[in-house]
Parts: C-alpha cells; structure tokens; sequence
C-alpha cells in the first residue's frame, strides 16, 4: 500500500471521527437544551405546587372558620325556635287564662250590676294587663320569627360560601394531583 492511500484512509478517517464527534457534540447540546427545558419545567411545577399547598391551607383555614360560624348560626337558629316554641306555649297559656277570666268576668258583670260595682273595675284591669301581655308576647314571638328567618338566610349564604370553598379545594386538588403525575 502506497504512502498515499494510506493518508488518504488516514484522512478518510479522521473526516468520519470529526463527523461523529461533530455529532455526538450536536446531541450533548441538544440533551443540554431538553435538560434546561425540564429544569426551567420542573421549577415552575415545584413553584405552583408550593402556591397551590398555601391556598390549601388558606381554604382549609377558610373552612374551619366558616364550620365554626355555621355551627354558632345554627346554635342561635336552634335557640330562635326554642324561644319561639316557648313564647307561644306562653301565649297559649294567656289566651286560655284570658278564656278562662272573659266566663269569670261575664259572670262577675252580671253580680257586679249590683250596687257595689268596684269589683267590675278590677276585673278590667285585670282583662287590660292580661291583653298587654298577650300583645307583648306576640311582639316578642314575631321578632323571634324575624331573628329565625335572618339567621336562615346567613345560613344559607354560608352553606354557598362553604360550598364555593370546597369546589375551590376540590380544584387545587385536581391540579396538584395532575402535577405529581407530570413529576
């Protein structure tokens, strides 16, 4: 074999380990490019993540507190009802005891016609105080039914906020479980 064609295989050679060295060089950047974009991807991910946990247990603060205001309105709601139930026993017990003095007092009007007529007075002012206290109870029940009806309505505008937060949590959830199947 000639000096010649020795250097020219020589040659041949060298340009193939050049391409190949030019071209593993391609891949090592272009793997360095890939490994940056997941770096860049990964941080980004770890980055939400991290805001994702904080709203979470800013939800769960949120929920915690509106339980616990649920749980108050619903203590007040349940104390409105008893008062109502109690206040209109009360009532019903004054309009019987009311019955009860009108048969006395139509029967004391017919014995008062006789000429000692002031027990027919007290037995009116007996009748006053009883209807003053009738009409007081049925103030005191219809604000009780009002404070029930308000405390209903705060209820239910924390039932939709409790509902708001949890399809909320239930989001932030779904998200982070879909950025644990990335990483």
């Amino acid at each position: 074999m000639s000096l010649l064609a020795k250097a020219e295989e020589d040659l041949a050679r060298a340009h193939r380990e050049s391409e190949q060295r030019m071209q593993f060089n391609e891949d090592v950047r272009s793997l360095s490019e890939e490994l940056q974009n997941e770096k860049a991807t990964v941080s980004r991910a770890v980055a939400q993540n991290r805001e994702l946990k904080e709203q979470l247990v800013e939800l769960q603060d949120k929920l915690v507190t509106l339980s616990q205001e649920s749980m108050e309105r619903e203590s007040g709601r349940l104390t409105a009802l008893h008062t109502v139930e109690q206040l209109q026993m009360e009532l019903e017990r004054l309009r019987w005891r009311q019955m009860e003095n009108g048969v006395e007092a139509h029967e004391g009007s017919q014995k008062s016609q006789t000429p000692e007529g002031g027990q027919g007075n007290e037995e009116h002012n007996d009748e006053m105080s009883i209807e003053s206290e009738i009409d007081a109870r049925d103030t005191a029940v219809a604000r009780a039914e009002e404070a029930r009806i308000r405390a209903e309505g705060e209820l239910t505008r924390v039932s939709m906020q409790l509902n708001q937060m949890r399809s909320e949590h239930r989001r932030v959830t779904q998200e982070n479980g879909e950025l644990r199947r990335y990483y």
